[in-house]
């Protein structure tokens, strides 16, 4: 049985809670922003990518020198060796036995790899500040305050004169 003092308690225990809540709010939702911005320009700094993989050919065969080429599967555009002339077809593109090319052509590929990982991270940040936004506002509503639109920069959440207290812990 739950006396009067405790449930008094655990009223003024969630209060403190909520002060803190409060308090603490705005942080987490800058430093996601911030994450943003941060992949964002590690995005804009990548460089130009390559959507293939690496396949040798000549590889196992003795006394030949193996020769590199990007395969790309079927349909499949690279910023780098462009889109397939008919639908239905892949982009190989050979890249031999320079060293240098080998590189550049692994290197392209790597970021690629990091490109799809910053825009999933991208996507997901902007996926929880929408989320975020959205109950923000009902939290905003929940207390009684009408919520200003996104064109509305300048204005503030206004109390709204007519609300009315209608549920309970």
């Amino acid at each position: 049985m739950t006396t009067n003092r405790h449930q008094k308690q655990r009223h003024q225990d969630h209060l403190r809670w909520l002060r803190r809540l409060a308090t603490l709010a705005e942080n987490p939702i800058y430093t996601r922003l911030h994450e943003l911005d941060r992949i964002t320009k590690e995005l804009d700094l990548l460089g130009t990518t390559c959507t293939g993989r690496v396949h040798w050919r000549d590889q196992d065969k003795p006394g030949k020198m193996p020769k590199m080429y990007i395969l790309h599967s079927i349909g499949q555009s690279c910023p780098i060796h462009g889109t397939p002339l008919t639908f239905g077809d892949r982009l190989r593109t050979y890249i031999g036995v320079n060293v240098t090319k080998q590189n550049q052509a692994r290197a392209a590929i790597s970021r690629e790899q990091t490109r799809r990982v910053l825009v999933q991270r991208q996507t997901d940040t902007q996926n929880a500040l929408l989320r975020s936004g959205y109950h923000i506002t009902q939290y905003y509503k929940t207390l009684g305050y009408t919520v200003p639109h996104q064109d509305q920069p300048t204005h503030y959440p206004e109390p709204n004169p007519n609300w009315t207290h209608t549920f309970t812990l």
